[in-house]
């Protein structure tokens, strides 16, 4: 065969090239076993992708539910110092300031500083409270059982039961009621730690009365988180008979939630044969 032959039988094995018009277009088509390959695969790439959008679609749900949850929990909105709430702390500080010693002018030279433990424990729900100054035997000063029509006092001579002194009048003698939320963040010192806090301030009615004043001003620190209480810082004014100067109550370790219930009902020994029935006014003002 020669050279020419092989040349024109190499070029008839060719594929031809084809030269469409303008307007037709080609066309070409492929192996039916690769295009079942093909189409499988996006239907697979298609299930993947549906999955990760439903996938979205429930997290988006969730994240929603969740943050309006904890909105309801979020107290950074709160205006106004709410007490009223279900919180326990067992180891707290109960500090008492008085002056003592001033100069002729009046200015204060010197200062007393008093510190004991303390425990809040607080179940707004049933209207119960326990609260004890002074944790040992030593610096105790008394324990309160509030419960909500009446109130047992236990102090270090006597034990007194008021049915005058009910859970309402009790918080509200606090002073805390329209204690108005400070523009300003602050950390404050508790128990040895810095803690960011909720300032509110205010001044107390002019009926309310502890140990036997009328506080001239109250700040109330709330944790920004969970809505407990962390302090109570109370200002009294200066006469000529009384040298209390401030009053804190601080609960570095306060968490919201109700404390057992056997609490309110622990009396000491001596109650049970020794109450004695006091007037609403003497008992909330030694308080």
């Amino acid at each position: 065969m020669s050279t020419s032959d092989e040349s024109e039988l190499t070029e008839s094995n060719k594929k031809p090239t084809e030269i469409l018009d303008d307007d037709v277009t080609l066309i070409s088509i492929s192996n039916p076993y690769g295009q079942l390959r093909s189409i499988m695969l996006r239907l697979l790439l298609a299930i993947i992708f549906l999955g990760v959008g439903v996938g979205a679609v429930v997290y988006s749900v969730y994240s929603s539910e969740r943050n309006a949850n904890a909105e309801d929990t979020n107290v950074t909105t709160v205006d106004y110092f709410n007490i009223r709430v279900n919180q326990i702390c067992d180891k707290g500080l109960y500090i008492i300031e008085t002056i003592v010693n001033v100069t002729s002018d009046g200015e204060v030279v010197k200062r007393d500083v008093t510190t004991i433990g303390a425990s809040w424990m607080q179940d707004d729900t049933h209207q119960r409270l326990y609260l004890r100054l002074g944790l040992s035997p030593d610096d105790w000063i008394y324990t309160d059982f509030v419960h909500p029509t009446f109130t047992v006092r236990s102090a270090k001579y006597n034990c007194t039961k008021n049915y005058g002194v009910t859970y309402d009048s009790y918080i509200k003698n606090f002073g805390v009621d329209n204690l108005h939320k400070s523009l300003r963040r602050e950390s404050v010192l508790i128990d040895g730690k810095y803690q960011p806090v909720i300032v509110y301030s205010g001044v107390p009615a002019t009926n309310i009365l502890m140990h036997g004043l009328n506080p001239v001003v109250m700040f109330a620190y709330m944790n920004p988180n969970s809505g407990a209480t962390y302090g109570l810082e109370t200002f009294f004014p200066r006469t000529g008979t009384s040298f209390l100067f401030r009053t804190e109550l601080w609960f570095a370790n306060m968490t919201i939630g109700p404390p057992d219930a056997s609490v309110f009902f622990n009396y000491p020994s001596e109650c049970e044969f020794s109450v004695v029935n006091v007037t609403s006014d003497a008992f909330l003002q030694g308080t």
